[in-house]
C-alpha cells in the first residue's frame, strides 16, 4: 500500500560511460540520438575550444503511458475527513463520506435527574474544499452497529454496518467561508448539522456504567457514518475537507438538554479526539465519464492511452509509466548521463481547470516484480529537488529521476514501470488531466542531459 507521506532527497550527479564503437551497431539508437540537440550552455563561449564539454540534451526517448484504476487506499488516522460529491464531464461522479467514533472528554459524567434532550448538533470545522461553493449537498448520518478497533486498518472501500435510520437528511449549501453564530458567539466556519433527537436522548439515558469510561461508552455508542447524496448536475458539486480534531471543540456531537434538577439549559460535547478511529470512504462512478475512463468502471487492467492521461485522488485513477527504449542507452559507451527529468504537461482546455484544479503535488514511485511500490533512488532529499510540485504558470510537473534512470541503464534494477499518483490522495480530492504520448500539442517527456566524452 502506498504511503502518502515520505521525504525526498537530493541526488548526486550521474556518471556512466559508453563506448563510441558500438554506435555503428545500434541503428535504433542512432535515429533516437540524431534527434537530440546541444543546449545553449551559459559560459561555454569563454572556454578554450579544446576544453568545451560536448553536452547535449535528448528529449525523444519513448514514454508509454497507461491508466490504472486504484483498488483502495488506507484512510484511517489521516488529518482530514472528506465529505461531499462532485460531477464533472471527464471523471464522472465522485463521492466521499466517512466513519467516525466520538469519545467522552470527561468520563463518569452525570446528566442529572430525568434529562430531556432539546437538540443535537453534529459539527466539524472546515479545513478546505474542492469544487464549487454554490451547489447544495444532501447530508445523511447513520448510527453504527459495528465497532471499530485500534488493531485494524481501514481502507477507502471498507463499509461498516449501521442501523439504517437517517439522523439528518437535510439539503443545504455549505457556508465554507462564513463564520457561524453559536449561542451568541461568532465562531470559525464549520459544518453544522442538526441530528434527530432520538440519538441525543439515547445518550442522555445511558447508565452510569456506560458513561464510566470510553471503552464502555464506545460499546454503547459505536459512532456514525456520515455521507451525502451523489451530485447529478454536470460540472457541479464540492468535496468538503473537515478537521477531525478541533482545539475549540467544534468537531463533535453537542447535546443541548434540560433536567428536572434545575431550570438551566445545559450542553455537553462528545468530541472527536486523537484517540478516535475515523476513516474516509470513497466511491467513483465513471459511467458518464469520458470514454477512456468509462472502461475503468469495472476494470483494474492498465489501459494504454493516446492524447490524454488521467490521475485522480481518493483511490480513483493512477498512471503507469514505462520507458520501453531505456536500455538503448546501455549499448552506447563513452557518454555520461548528467540529468534525467520527467516532464508532465497539464491539459488546460475543456477540463474546467479553474473549478477542478490539478493536484498541487504528484508522487512518483517504482514498481517491483511483484507489483508492489518502492521509493525511487532520487527520493532522498528535498521536495524541490525531486520535484512533483505543480507549476501553475507553466502548467507542468517535473520529476528529477537521474539516479533511477542510471540504475535502470546499469541493470541494477529491472524496469517494471512507475506509478504517478496524487500526493496525499486520502485527504485531497483533486483530479489531473495531462498530455500523453500521442498528443501533438505536447506530451510527457523524458529529458536526458548527457556528455559526450
Amino acid at each position: 500500500m502506498w504511503n502518502n507521506s515520505f521525504l525526498f532527497k537530493n541526488i548526486p550527479s550521474i556518471v556512466f560511460l559508453f563506448k563510441k564503437s558500438l554506435l555503428l551497431i545500434v541503428p535504433a539508437f542512432l535515429l533516437f540520438l540524431f534527434s537530440c540537440k546541444e543546449p545553449n550552455t551559459i559560459g561555454l563561449e569563454i572556454q578554450p575550444p579544446n576544453d568545451k564539454p560536448n553536452v547535449a540534451i535528448c528529449d525523444t526517448s519513448k514514454v508509454d503511458v497507461y491508466i490504472v484504476k486504484e483498488d483502495s487506499l488506507r484512510t484511517d488516522h489521516l488529518s482530514s475527513n472528506l465529505l461531499g460529491s462532485y460531477n464533472d464531464q471527464i471523471f464522472g461522479i465522485t463521492t466521499a463520506g466517512f466513519y467516525s467514533q466520538f469519545r467522552l472528554p470527561t468520563t463518569g459524567i452525570s446528566f442529572g435527574n430525568f434529562p430531556t434532550i432539546d437538540s443535537v448538533v453534529l459539527a466539524f470545522k472546515y479545513s478546505g474544499f474542492y469544487g464549487d461553493t454554490i451547489t447544495p449537498l444532501t447530508f445523511h448520518a447513520y448510527e453504527l452497529t459495528e465497532s471499530m478497533n485500534h488493531d485494524s486498518t481501514y481502507f477507502s472501500n471498507k463499509t461498516l454496518a449501521n442501523d439504517g435510520n437517517d439522523l439528518v437528511n437535510i439539503t443545504m449549501v455549505p457556508k465554507i467561508i462564513d463564520s457561524v453564530n453559536v449561542g451568541g458567539i461568532k465562531t470559525s466556519p464549520h459544518l453544522r448539522l442538526k441530528l434527530n433527537n432520538t440519538l441525543g436522548q439515547k445518550i442522555l439515558n445511558a447508565t452510569a456504567d456506560q458513561l464510566s469510561d470510553n471503552t464502555k461508552f464506545l460499546e454503547f455508542f459505536k459512532g456514525l457514518y456520515i455521507s451525502t447524496d451523489q451530485i447529478t448536475g454536470n460540472n457541479t458539486g464540492t468535496i468538503l475537507y473537515l478537521s477531525q480534531v478541533s482545539s475549540s471543540f467544534l468537531s463533535g456531537i453537542t447535546l443541548y438538554y434540560r433536567n428536572i434538577t434545575d431550570t438551566l439549559k445545559h450542553n455537553y460535547t462528545i468530541a472527536v479526539d486523537y484517540d478516535c478511529i475515523n476513516y474516509n470512504y470513497f466511491n467513483h462512478n465513471y459511467t458518464n465519464a469520458t470514454d477512456t475512463l468509462k472502461s475503468m468502471q469495472t476494470s483494474h487492467t492498465p489501459k494504454y492511452v493516446g492524447n490524454l492521461a488521467y490521475i485522480q485522488a481518493m483511490a480513483g485513477i493512477k498512471t503507469k509509466i514505462i520507458f520501453p527504449n531505456i536500455m538503448e542507452w546501455a549499448k552506447i559507451k563513452n557518454i555520461a548521463i548528467n540529468q534525467a527529468e520527467l516532464l508532465i504537461s497539464v491539459e488546460g482546455n475543456n477540463t474546467f481547470i479553474d473549478k477542478y484544479a490539478p493536484s498541487s503535488q504528484l508522487a512518483l514511485v517504482g514498481i517491483d516484480s511483484t507489483g508492489k511500490t518502492y521509493f525511487l533512488k532520487d527520493q532522498t532529499g528535498s521536495d524541490n529537488f525531486f520535484g512533483g510540485t505543480y507549476d501553475a504558470t507553466a502548467k507542468q510537473y517535473k520529476f528529477n529521476i537521474s539516479r533511477h534512470v542510471q540504475y535502470l541503464i546499469q541493470n541494477k534494477i529491472k524496469q517494471f514501470g512507475m506509478y504517478m499518483l496524487t500526493y496525499g490522495a486520502g485527504v485531497t480530492a483533486n483530479r489531473t488531466v495531462f498530455k500523453a504520448g500521442q498528443n501533438p500539442a505536447g506530451k510527457i517527456k523524458l529529458s536526458i542531459i548527457y556528455t559526450k566524452l
